[in-house]
């Protein structure tokens, strides 16, 4: 969950508190950084007997070779570290029974984040609309995206949506990407208002994530013109589109090696992101992916004609 810039940044802020300062400059911060590098080194590699912190026992976790020792890290950090939400949230991911409790222990531990996040005045007006660029909001907002996620999962999209509309004004830069999730609920939900009003929020968002859910809606609601205008800018800026729908007909899905990192943008790998995460807009969208297959082979001889046509203008 927490990648080591947080980790670095929340050592800092520490060091920061104990000192009474608000502004650092360059010299105390790489005085710092100095001292942060060599306490890494002098403690080596970290292990069970090295461990100190409840974010070192939380790290262990991330790496344990087993649930069992994953489980074991985690309680200790929580031991160690009542407020660590990081810790707490990956504890529910190992240790819920069924779903029915894993929301609802997601929604005490959001609720238990907010709690110490307004303790500590985040919820006041000028830190509104930055969260995630403080570290301190980011496992906050870690929870809040899977409790957004288990909601769509579990089919509740209005919910979903509320959450999902709630993260955008804690983070207008919508830095854990919600706009998709949203994007997606809305043409699960034939929604064209709400989509047309987020698209216009991010007017520079060209991708897969965006297009496809708005082309999907579009056919849905007997709007095939602007859902062909949509598959065309998707095949514009994936060239994988015409790839994708074929799998998807074939019923034989291509083999992807993902990286631990993400998908890859711009590639068929993106596809499978959407519509994978989100099987409440896709999952009976048959009669979509016949009806865009015919659209792709159409826009592609078109194409071809015009780069003939241009090509017998230049001789």
């Amino acid at each position: 969950m927490k990648n080591p810039s947080e980790a670095f940044m929340k050592a800092l802020n520490k060091h920061l508190a104990s000192l009474s300062v608000d502004d650092v400059d360059n010299q105390m911060l790489q005085d710092f950084m100095a001292k942060y590098n060599q306490s890494l080194d002098m403690r080596g590699p970290l292990t069970e007997k090295t461990a100190q912190t409840a974010d070192d026992y939380l790290e262990l976790a991330e790496n344990a070779p087993s649930k069992t020792k994953a489980i074991k890290y985690l309680k200790k950090a929580c031991e160690l570290d009542a407020e660590n939400i990081d810790a707490e949230l990956q504890l529910i991911d190992l240790t819920a029974k069924n779903d029915t409790e894993y929301l609802q222990r997601i929604e005490e531990l959001l609720a238990k984040a907010k709690k110490q996040l307004e303790k500590e005045g985040y919820f006041e007006d000028d830190s509104i609309g930055e969260f995630w660029l403080m570290t301190e909001t980011r496992p906050f907002m870690r929870v809040y995206s899977t409790y957004m996620d288990e909601l769509m999962r579990g089919g509740k999209l209005r919910l979903a949506i509320e959450a999902g509309m709630d993260m955008l004004r804690l983070c207008e830069n919508d830095n854990l990407g919600k706009r998709y999730d949203l994007m997606n609920c809305y043409a699960a939900l034939e929604d064209e208002g709400a989509a047309l009003a987020l698209q216009n929020r991010y007017p520079e968002e060209k991708s897969a994530m965006f297009l496809l859910p708005l082309s999907v809606l579009f056919y849905r609601l007997g709007k095939e013109e602007q859902a062909r205008q949509y598959l065309k800018e998707l095949m514009e800026v994936n060239a994988d589109t015409k790839k994708f729908f074929a799998a998807i007909l074939s019923g034989r899905p291509p083999k992807i090696e993902r990286s631990p990192y993400g998908y890859r943008p711009g590639t068929i790998e993106e596809f499978e992101e959407c519509v994978n995460l989100r099987p409440k807009t896709y999952g009976d969208c048959a009669g979509y992916w016949m009806w865009g297959q015919e659209q792709i082979k159409a826009l592609g001889k078109t194409a071809k004609s015009k780069t003939k046509a241009a090509s017998r203008r230049k001789k």
